[in-house]
């Protein structure tokens, strides 16, 4: 007769308090997910975090646009009507195209409640940094309090002396979660408005990472319950609670993709979290989770899309000159040892620090054996240590799109370390955290003053991180300041004197622009972005020869520049030099057929030289690209209503624009209402053309323009003494 076999029966062995869970240690084998008092950790949470980083940056509500900031939300078209919102996903006007139509998004709405006023989009940077420090919170105490590391004693977990977190999980989360959020080498990616590129990307980063490890504690709850055998699948599971996390993480990683290109590492990175503290091996993860893991790789298809829509719409400057593959390898090692000294020594952050090409073998060889060597470590724990090898794996994975072999012109800039931050910050905190509990364990600490030494170095660290921080944002108050700043930092870097010369330029202050823009060229001679900043303040400073030999000077360095064809044509048409302006203008629309600028300032030469239906095709060109342009809807009707040329002369499209250019000018503007009534005179309805041009008359003696009043009631006798009139 055979042994019968006992049913097994877990027993209760020992119950673990802390400040965040309790904790029941079952048998080997049968380990429970702890559960999180989740109220009281989470508002700990938020209390601590919204209070912390709040503090850091409540100065950067005062800072300025700079740099980017101006093409992408100052002079940007495409953020300001939310209505045309195929506009603002993938915007037509080439100097804006971009592969980040969420990023585009944010910023329309941001302009829609405020307009250009740089509070409100420090407001929303600051808000998403806070909603990322809070899911990086939910993240790391969810890992912690997981079976591989919440237990002291787990077989599977292959991290060595790494267990047993669960006691302290909620306190570890949020002093690692504080700690990323006030780190001063996060200001780049928080203060500088568009480098909201970066941190919304990390928000939605973190977010897929967080919902698919909600989605593996619901599956692992679900399968326990389960006897319906169908709810296996990973697709009819989609309305239970597995699938809509599931598909939360797909839907943000989705959206990630329009915010970076960095997301694209996402899949790789949380299948590698799955198969490290969820499944335990890669098959697993796949088995259990492959449908959540193929629509995590059909989000390739976005960022795939959107960067070849990019390099078919606006292929021109997409070409890196000062790197090649090759030269951009061997510099990276410097740029990530001088990234892991600012994340332990956060000092001397730089906006633009123009990292040249490393040439000598001490800026290749030291810093390259660093980085191999830690690259190897890497490679080694995520075999014997899996915990702490992803630890390294996070970093390497995320910076590896602009830190590898893919040239790109800023070889090294700070807000590139705002995911890649978290990792460092997560083994200096636990390491101490396991040092501490080995000198207890030692006996060399009682857990009262280990509870203490902690707390005060978290605390510390914590308030010297945040002034710092807040000490950094004061060099964001406005484009001056920050270049300044940068100068001091990086002399010879001739992009900061240029940027410089940029912010006096946009203080109307050309004079104190130019000395600037000069020093550039001196340090740079070949630098087309100086000479032709220079040439363009001094064809905003009347200084009109001297632009048109600068910008000259730039087409000799590029002749396929269409800013610079554009700006010569300006200054030769302020010259007098209309034909050559035409010739300027028109190569300019050969590079750039969507420049807005370009075809409404050619249709006015072209008026000065009476070709009429070509300045009118230009109008007309202007509002294909800009619908709600005023002014060319202005001078298109007038144009149109008033021409000499009766082949051109077609008083019903004038009629229809004039129309809209009233309305886009909300009935205020007498100039508007009289290029009206010249559409109402060239239909023949006189009565309807003296009616408005009598209110247009009305406006400008109100808005004292007594000289557009004189001239309209002139229009006024006119048109009462046209024969139409009287009949």
């Amino acid at each position: 007769m055979g042994r019968t076999a006992k049913k097994f029966t877990p027993k209760r062995i020992g119950k673990s308090s802390g400040p965040d869970m309790d904790v029941e240690v079952a048998p080997l084998g049968t380990e429970r997910l702890p559960v999180p008092r989740r109220d009281r950790g989470a508002l700990l949470a938020l209390a601590v975090l919204g209070l912390t980083a709040g503090l850091a940056y409540q100065n950067s509500l005062a800072g300025a646009f700079v740099f980017d900031d101006q093409g992408w939300i100052v002079d940007n078209p495409s953020i300001r009507d939310l209505g045309s919102i195929g506009r603002v996903l993938l915007p037509l006007n080439t100097m804006y195209l971009n592969s980040r139509p969420l990023v585009n998004l944010t910023l329309a709405l941001n302009y829609a409640v405020g307009g250009t006023n740089a509070a409100g989009y420090h407001g929303v940077n600051l808000a998403i940094h806070l909603l990322a420090a809070l899911t990086l919170f939910g993240i790391v105490r969810r890992t912690l309090t997981s079976p591989r590391l919440g237990s002291p004693v787990d077989p599977t977990c292959r991290a060595g002396p790494t267990g047993g977190f669960a006691s302290a999980a909620t306190l570890l989360a949020i002093a690692i979660a504080a700690l990323w959020a006030v780190h001063p080498l996060q200001t780049q990616a928080v203060t500088y408005v568009i480098q909201r590129c970066e941190s919304l990307m990390g928000l939605l980063y973190l977010l897929t990472l967080y919902c698919v490890i909600r989605g593996a504690e619901s599956q692992r709850g679900a399968s326990q319950k389960e006897t319906v055998p169908f709810l296996r699948h990973p697709i009819a599971r989609i309305g239970t609670a597995p699938g809509l996390w599931n598909l939360a993480a797909v839907a943000a990683c989705v959206l990630g993709m329009g915010s970076k290109e960095v997301m694209a590492t996402a899949p790789v990175v949380v299948l590698l979290y799955d198969r490290t503290f969820l499944s335990g091996s890669f098959r697993g993860a796949l088995r259990a989770r492959y449908g959540l893991y193929l629509g995590l790789a059909a989000s390739w298809a976005v960022v795939a899309g959107l960067v070849l829509a990019v390099a078919r719409y606006s292929p021109v400057g997409i070409a890196v000159k000062t790197f090649t593959w090759w030269s951009y390898l061997l510099t990276q090692p410097g740029v990530l040892v001088h990234y892991l000294r600012l994340a332990f020594w956060p000092t001397g952050l730089c906006l633009d620090y123009g990292w040249p090409p490393a040439r000598t073998l001490a800026a290749i060889v030291p810093p390259g054996l660093l980085i191999v060597g830690l690259l190897a470590w890497t490679g080694w724990a995520l075999v014997k240590r899996p915990a702490l090898g992803f630890l390294g794996a996070w970093f390497f994975l995320i910076l590896a799109p602009t830190s590898s072999i893919v040239p790109i012109e800023d070889a090294a800039v700070e807000h590139r370390m705002y995911l890649s931050l978290a990792a460092v910050v997560a083994g200096v905190v636990l390491g101490g955290y396991l040092a501490l509990r080995r000198l207890i364990a030692g006996g060399w600490l009682s857990a009262r003053t280990s509870a203490v030494i902690g707390s005060c170095s978290i605390v510390l660290v914590a308030i010297a991180f945040a002034a710092l921080t807040r000490q950094r944002n004061t060099a964001y108050r406005d484009e001056v300041s920050i270049w300044e700043d940068t100068i001091a930092k990086r002399p010879n870097n001739p992009r900061a004197y240029c940027s410089l010369g940029n912010a006096f330029e946009h203080l109307s202050k050309y004079n104190e622009a130019v000395p600037w823009y000069r020093k550039a060229i001196q340090l740079k001679p070949t630098f087309i972005e100086a000479r032709y900043n220079l040439g363009k303040v001094l064809v905003d400073s009347g200084r009109l020869s001297e632009a048109i030999a600068e910008l000259e000077a730039a087409l000799k360095i590029d002749p396929n520049v269409a800013r610079v064809h554009y700006t010569l044509g300006l200054a030769l048409a302020d010259s007098g030099r209309t034909d050559e302006a035409i010739r300027h203008y028109e190569r300019a629309l050969q590079i750039d057929p969507n420049f807005a600028s370009a075809h409404y300032n050619l249709a006015a030469a072209l008026l000065a030289r009476s070709r009429f239906s070509q300045a009118a095709d230009h109008y007309r060109q202007v509002l294909r690209i800009e619908p709600k342009s005023l002014d060319a809807c202005n001078n298109l009707a007038r144009l149109l209503a008033t021409c000499p040329d009766a082949s051109v002369r077609d008083g019903a499209e004038a009629l229809r624009w004039a129309q809209k250019a009233v309305e886009l000018s909300h009935h205020q503007q007498p100039l508007m209402l009289d290029t009206l009534a010249a559409a109402y005179a060239a239909t023949g309805r006189m009565a309807e053309a003296i009616q408005t041009d009598r209110r247009a008359a009305e406006l400008a003696a109100q808005q004292n323009q007594a000289s557009l009043a004189e001239l309209i009631l002139a229009n006024i006798r006119r048109y009462q003494a046209d024969p139409r009139h009287r009949n």
